[in-house]
């Protein structure tokens, strides 16, 4: 009997959550230009910024995220079923991240954000494929492409393209492996 007491408590809270983070989820819609169906969001997300953010369809957010556009014409991009968990996210230009993408605590930018001896910032655009995980305290700088299943490594520091299906870590990032299909779950 306890045990099914407990079971039932647990299905219970799990229902709560969601229907806590589909609540969120509705509020939040607001700060995006366009929102596909079924974003939720289980922990805090600050859009910030005068450009634009845009998502496809069921949108999972977890810890504390930030996606910020720093001007008028920067463009955050998010395709359908993309996670991010406590990830920060900083367009000056143009970041797109493909479906199927994990992004983990970590960091993306297109831009420098200061110039050096008078200089302007640098900024290129981000492109990150489908199907792709960026694990914990990753870095990605401007103008990186990640290709489709590839997977960066926690802690990496990203300055050159990565290849589809390819497996990069460390700082710089080099290629440490290969992988047919990308990351399972």
């Amino acid at each position: 009997m306890i045990m099914q007491i407990r079971i039932a408590i647990k299905i219970v809270t799990n229902k709560g959550r969601k229907v806590k983070a589909t609540l969120k989820g509705a509020w939040y819609r607001r700060k995006f230009a366009q929102v596909g169906r079924g974003l939720k969001v289980y922990g805090t997300l600050k859009v910030r910024g005068e450009g634009k953010v845009m998502a496809g369809n069921n949108l999972h957010i977890e810890g504390k995220v930030l996606l910020y556009t720093g001007n008028k014409n920067a463009l955050i991009r998010l395709g359908d079923k993309v996670s991010l968990f406590g990830s920060n996210i900083e367009a000056a230009q143009c970041i797109s991240i493909g479906d199927d993408t994990l992004v983990g605590s970590a960091s993306i930018y297109d831009s420098d954000w200061h110039g050096i001896d008078g200089n302007q910032a640098k900024v290129n655009p981000v492109k990150i494929g489908q199907h792709v995980w960026i694990c914990k305290y990753a870095l990605v700088l401007k103008g990186v492409t990640v290709g489709d299943n590839a997977i960066v490594g926690a802690g990496a520091v990203v300055t050159k393209n990565v290849p589809d299906k390819t497996i990069v870590a460390g700082n710089p990032a080099v290629v440490i492996g290969s992988t047919l299909t990308g990351y399972t779950t």
